[in-house]
């Protein structure tokens, strides 16, 4: 009886054959996030700046550069470019539009979850997770078609990329945080104040790399250097935001925290829990770069306003979580709870229809009651109802001799026209538009 012959697979193919994707908490905390962001994503109507933003990117490539960085917007140029490109492909819906803002701040939300389980472990990385997706300002701008999600997945990704510069010897980690650092001034030049936040950050947990961190910022800077000149020439677009007081000191987070509550009860936590020190030394100064330094220069001239804050958030993610290392894993729970319950009624309002400011889809539908009228807006509601009358069986023409017409405007007071009597004015959120008649 001749001798069996006996197989075996190796033990690299058998080894092969078992591997499954390890899916991380961090990437689970980026579904997750995308996954809420998701919800209601297209329940808001576009504002003036959403209606701005289909304006440009549905034009030329040429045109878009010309218009942008010959004359208005071109720190935003970058992200008109790009959603030109992506429309080409998925279309011009508001779906669509706000899809690529809702898939990058998924990403940021991830960054910040694998910042703090790279720093202080799984329940760091949880509590940065939920600190992240639960923010008002998070959710808002992941669902809305601007240029503000990518910038706060670039401040994210940086802060990511320092903390593993700051643990790690592999040179390649500065060279990823300069590009980053490039990323954030492409796509929201002021929100680069991080930088210093960050210089606070690497002085505290290893002062001996504060040369590569200088290194790779003045690299990043020579990189941006087009964008600030090119924005230094067009700040006449921002010259419209108020000037400061004292009090917008602590207003102007409410629009990432959704409440003054909230933000006070971060900083108590942060202050009285004290928590894992190096995740503190990352996520506070992180924080606190811009809201203070934009203040600062807001008293010098118009530039502090509560959206360009955003850059902030991966901070105070990171500082909370920081902090709630401190508690045991009850106590934790119910602090969730809490943060929870606070924003819970301001997550819900993101989504309806006036949610970003003005419902433009509303007043389409309401103007196109008379399609015989002419048709007056400003200059902020043009795009946005262009928009929503595309899709409309009729619209008011701009250009008509008639003696009755509409006008639509973004703020009060009620516009006047010479020659019409007002019949009446209906408000969408804080768009405006009213019937008038000839004398």
């Amino acid at each position: 009886m001749g001798e069996g012959i006996e197989t075996t697979a190796s033990p690299t193919l058998a080894a092969s054959l078992k591997w499954r994707p390890r899916i991380g908490l961090p990437v689970l905390c980026g579904l997750a996030a995308f996954a809420v962001f998701l919800i209601g994503v297209s329940g808001p109507s576009f504002w003036i700046d959403e209606g701005h933003t289909w304006g440009y990117a549905h034009q030329s490539l040429g045109a878009i550069l010309t218009t942008t960085l010959g004359s208005t917007n071109a720190v935003e140029a970058a992200y008109y470019v790009f959603l030109h490109l992506w429309m080409s492909v998925a279309g011009d819906s508001e779906l669509a539009l706000r899809l690529p803002s809702v898939f990058v701040m998924a990403i940021a939300v991830w960054a910040v979850a694998k910042t703090a389980l790279d720093t202080a472990g799984t329940r760091a990385a949880v509590a940065a997770g939920f600190v992240m997706i639960a923010l008002p300002g998070v959710t808002r701008y992941a669902e809305e078609a601007r240029p503000y999600a990518f910038m706060v997945a670039a401040v994210a990704i940086s802060t990511l990329l320092l903390s593993r510069a700051l643990t790690r010897s592999d040179g390649r980690w500065w060279a990823g945080y300069g590009v980053a650092l490039v990323a954030v001034g492409y796509f929201h030049l002021v929100s680069l104040l991080v930088v210093a936040g960050h210089l606070v950050a690497v002085l505290i947990i290893d002062a001996t790399k504060w040369r590569r961190f200088m290194m790779a910022v003045m690299l990043a800077g020579a990189a941006t250097l087009p964008m600030v000149v090119l924005g230094a020439g067009q700040h006449g677009q921002i010259s419209w935001i108020p000037p400061e007081t004292l009090e917008t000191l602590w207003t102007g987070p409410t629009e990432l925290t959704g409440s003054i509550a909230l933000t006070a009860s971060f900083g108590l936590l942060v202050l009285a829990l004290g928590g894992d020190r190096r995740l503190l030394a990352l996520g506070v100064p992180t924080a606190l770069a811009a809201p203070v330094l934009l203040w600062m220069a807001g008293n010098f001239g118009p530039i502090y306003l509560g959206r360009y804050l955003m850059g902030a958030t991966p901070g105070i993610a990171l500082a909370v979580a920081g902090a709630l290392t401190a508690l045991r894993p009850g106590r934790a729970l119910i602090a969730a709870a809490v943060i929870a319950g606070l924003v819970i009624p301001q997550q819900i309002a993101l989504r309806g229809a006036a949610a970003h400011g003005q419902d433009y889809r509303a007043a389409a539908q309401y103007v196109v009651s008379d399609c015989s009228a002419r048709m007056i807006t400003d200059y902020q509601s043009s795009d946005a109802m262009h928009y929503y009358l595309r899709d409309q069986p009729c619209s008011p023409s701009e250009t008509a001799v008639s003696d009755h017409l509409w006008v639509v405007q973004c703020d009060p007071p009620q516009l006047q026209e010479a020659g019409y009597r007002l019949v009446r004015s209906e408000s969408f959120g804080r768009a405006i538009a009213s019937y008038w008649v000839a004398d």
